[in-house]
């Protein structure tokens, strides 16, 4: 993987990229809902939260290798993964999840829009299946499409930057607080209260994964293919879903999304023009590359 001098030019990159805006020189490979992946040297990066101390980065880490060794066990496959730590100033330190890059035309996304509705629909049955195999109150996925890619024949999990385990007792063995601490102050009260319960109870019960996978399926521009995907889903299911669940899901997912976006711009606008500090997010909006 990298080594310490590649990270540290990376991680000097990214803070260049937070204080000025500018992403030249650097591609951006991939998005979530707020946050870019990089492409560094042959690798596809990932900027994790910040760190206060070695030992929040290294409680991560741990649960990070558990969550990839329950994957391996249940034989959910993934991409090779690492977590790289980069030391900064008063003892605090940034985490990347550093994988190999993949091509573009890999991504299940892609690869489902250049198939024929038959191809697409075996590659979703491939996701159910994986949600079905290892989905249980002590074990979560993020099973989104766009979390997907197909490599050397085989579908394999993109995103495992939130390890989603529960203990015996049903708590969260992630500390949640490290992507909370990330917002404006002003909304992270109503987030921890409101939403992140919510956010995690979903990835562990097999319904409400899929639904989550059917909802943002336009989202990586595949919503003309949600009817059938919806058909196939509710064979397994024990309570069908419907489309109209369906649909109000997106509604809320991009509504409550937009409005944590609209808030961490006004904050990366303030750290940037007036403390002259870098934001720890990459907002994808702000660094898209234009075609």
């Amino acid at each position: 993987m990298l080594t310490q001098e590649d990270l540290a030019e990376l991680d000097r990159t990214v803070d260049r990229m937070l204080l000025t805006g500018n992403c030249a020189g650097v591609e951006v490979v991939g998005e979530g809902a707020i946050a870019c992946v990089l492409a560094w040297r042959g690798y596809a990066c990932k900027r994790l939260p910040p760190f206060d101390s070695q030992y929040r980065l290294d409680a991560y880490r741990a649960v990070l290798d558990v969550y990839l060794e329950r994957l391996r066990a249940a034989g959910v496959p993934f991409v090779e993964t690492q977590l790289e730590g980069c030391a900064r100033p008063h003892g605090c330190f940034t985490g990347y999840v550093v994988q190999p890059r993949l091509d573009a035309d890999s991504l299940l996304p892609a690869r489902m829009m250049r198939a024929t509705p038959q191809e697409a629909l075996d590659l979703f049955r491939e996701v159910l299946d994986h949600v079905d195999r290892f989905v249980t109150p002590e074990t979560g996925l993020d099973a989104q499409l766009s979390n997907w890619a197909v490599d050397r024949g085989r579908l394999v999990l993109l995103d495992v930057t939130t390890p989603l385990l529960r203990d015996k007792a049903g708590r969260d063995v992630l500390d949640a607080e490290l992507f909370i601490a990330v917002l404006p102050v002003v909304v992270q009260s109503i987030v921890r209260r409101f939403y992140v319960q919510d956010l995690f109870d979903r990835a562990f019960d097999v319904r409400t994964a899929i639904l989550d996978v059917l909802g943002n399926a336009p989202n990586c521009g595949l919503g003309h293919l949600r009817e059938p995907f919806l058909d196939e889903a509710n064979r397994r299911l024990k309570v069908p879903l419907t489309m109209r669940e369906v649909r109000a899901y997106h509604f809320s997912e991009e509504t409550i999304w937009a409005i944590l976006r609209f808030c961490l711009a006004i904050e990366q606008f303030w750290q940037r023009k007036v403390k002259h500090s870098p934001h720890p997010v990459l907002l994808p909006s702000e660094f898209r590359q234009k075609p």
